[in-house]
């Protein structure tokens, strides 16, 4: 069964799934739910795509994208990228995840947008023992970040602390602002290594 949680990646300090696993998810939930996008508009400067998803009595849903060529030289393939993102969040699949229902301030080279991590599995996310603290700690969202690394390394509470002690030396649920930046680094390091050793086993 497809996990969102495993395929998330770190954006400028945010919770992001990208299209392409949003995609999967799609496909591996319903194989046969119909994707359609159009071009709408297509210049020199700029391109405008409509997408649209169906799926076999579980509703649809249509997004729009555009992108520029001022940020990307594959703009036509950003834009038509980005509609498929809109339409398959509109349908529940990366929504919490997803700035692209929001402000959609970023850009389709990074991942779309970056999004706040809000709730991982329609349910609110939870650090276990790492409780919320003063102004000078580390903030709600870092501390989301660090559970969905947690998670995503499989990690137990007590393997957290004791990376938290040799890297930091420091309590896991004592952490400031810049102890948690640094944990982020180090867990998103230990995971890229571990990708790294999937897929040269595989």
């Amino acid at each position: 069964m497809f996990n969102p949680q495993d395929h998330l990646t770190i954006v400028d300090g945010s919770a992001y799934l990208e299209v392409k696993w949003r995609l999967v998810w799609l496909r591996e939930n319903h194989p046969d739910a119909r994707l359609e996008t159009t071009l709408v508009e297509s210049t020199r400067d700029h391109s405008i795509f409509r997408a649209e998803v169906q799926v076999p009595g579980g509703g649809s849903a249509t997004g729009f994208g555009s992108e520029f060529r001022e940020h990307f030289a594959n703009y036509v393939e950003a834009a038509e990228t980005k509609a498929i993102g809109r339409a398959l969040a509109a349908l529940g699949f990366g929504t919490q995840f997803a700035a692209e229902l929001g402000t959609d301030q970023g850009e389709f080279g990074r991942s779309d947008a970056s999004v706040p991590a809000q709730q991982l599995d329609n349910e609110p996310v939870s650090i276990n023992s790492l409780a919320a603290s003063s102004a000078a700690d580390s903030t709600d969202r870092q501390r989301k970040l660090i559970a969905i690394l947690k998670d995503q390394l499989s990690l137990s509470a007590e393997d957290l602390g004791e990376i938290a002690t040799d890297h930091l030396g420091t309590n896991v649920t004592q952490l400031t602002r810049k102890d948690a930046s640094s944990l982020i680094t180090e867990l998103q390091r230990r995971k890229n290594e571990q990708s790294a050793q999937r897929q040269e086993a595989s």
